[in-house]
């Protein structure tokens, strides 16, 4: 029997493990998968190695196959591949789009890691460099999101309570709450920009949890003779002509669903900071912070970021982007095709179910049950 461990290492990454597992059970329902950490991972009854003891001697006495690095940085990652490598535990690791690579950390992954496996998003050219093996995937948020039609944006804009009549603008940040708050008063300045302008607009934002959107609604405030309505991100997303993202996975989901994007963004100070002192060091800053913008390699995307970030600037690219929505739509279905290009739930189990195979030295006596079709 085949046994593979998930090990999460930040708590933002814990759908992508949950997803992880899921596919794998659907891949190979044969397959055992504890955890390390994650708690998303106890609801898909997924139990913890370490219930019984220290990692060393848990694994002692239930010996894994593989094991899967979620999350946390690369620094981390190498950590913990190294005591997994020392109790001969194949170990592949799933990188965090950092805007920063240090040569040392991707140095200590690279050494202590048999596979590295990348979405379109991810930069791992200093893995590659210290000679990590790389596999490229199409990225998991494609599995789930579908292109709209005419008739997905007209409902989405019936459920928002928005009309057909006039424009819509998005504002989205699926990183969490914190983004969306700091751009929801920018927006609201350049809406009203683009409304003296005489371009009528409505409003959406995306917020899942019912209690932060009241405070966005709030914060929001009223914007005379224009509609502004909060519902689920993607809904907002589906509904727009225009989405303000605040962070650059959502320029991603703007993508995947058609929808023309432009990314507004402060960097925190450490964060600067951080960027400052980098090529000083003999870091790396990984080219765009928008996410549709690494799998283009190109400025797809507008990015307004830090001093950039200002209400004028936001307002003259919405009514750029209403303008020219056509040229960007076309660009952007370039990125919809790189991160698409196969199911990427399934071909990650199915490259964590062949390190599994391998490290077993031979597949099982009785065959597994393998779903093809997942």
């Amino acid at each position: 029997m085949l046994h593979l461990l998930v090990a999460v290492l930040d708590p933002a990454a814990d759908a992508t493990a949950v997803g992880v597992v899921r596919a794998l059970r659907a891949v190979m329902p044969s397959l055992d998968v504890s955890r390390l950490g994650g708690a998303s991972l106890a609801g898909e009854d997924v139990p913890d190695i370490t219930r019984a003891g220290p990692l060393e001697a848990a694994l002692t006495r239930t010996p894994v196959d593989a094991a899967l690095l979620v999350g946390g940085g690369r620094w981390q990652q190498a950590r913990l591949g190294r005591r997994l490598r020392r109790q001969r535990v194949t170990v592949a690791a799933m990188p965090r789009t950092d805007g920063i690579q240090w040569p040392w950390a991707g140095g200590r992954l690279a050494a202590t890691c048999d596979l590295v496996i990348a979405s379109p998003v991810d930069d791992v050219d200093d893995l590659v460099a210290a000679g990590a093996r790389v596999q490229r995937v199409s990225h998991p948020l494609a599995d789930d999101v579908t292109l709209p039609l005419a008739a997905d944006r007209a409902a989405a804009r019936r459920e928002l309570g928005l009309t057909e009549d006039h424009s819509v603008v998005a504002v989205c940040a699926t990183a969490g709450a914190a983004p969306l708050r700091a751009l929801v008063p920018l927006v609201r300045d350049a809406v009203r920009q683009v409304q003296a302008a005489g371009e009528p607009l409505q409003v959406a934002i995306g917020a899942a949890d019912p209690t932060e959107a009241m405070a966005l609604r709030r914060l929001f405030g009223a914007v005379p003779g224009e509609a502004m309505q909060v519902g689920a991100p993607r809904t907002s997303v589906t509904a727009a002509d225009v989405v303000i993202c605040g962070d650059g996975e959502t320029t991603l989901l703007a993508a995947l669903l058609g929808t023309p994007a432009l990314l507004a963004r402060r960097r925190p100070w450490r964060e600067r900071l951080a960027r400052m002192v980098a090529p000083r060091l003999g870091g790396r800053l990984v080219p765009f912070d928008a996410w549709a913008n690494r799998v283009a390699a190109d400025a797809v995307v507008p990015e307004l970021l830090d001093e950039a970030c200002q209400a004028p600037r936001v307002a003259e690219e919405i009514v750029s982007l209403l303008g020219h929505a056509a040229d960007q739509a076309r660009r952007l279905a370039d990125v919809r095709a790189a991160v698409r290009a196969e199911r990427a739930w399934a071909s990650i189990a199915r490259l964590l179910i062949d390190m599994a195979v391998d490290r077993a030295g031979a597949a099982p006596a009785q065959p597994p049950t393998v779903n093809r079709n997942s």
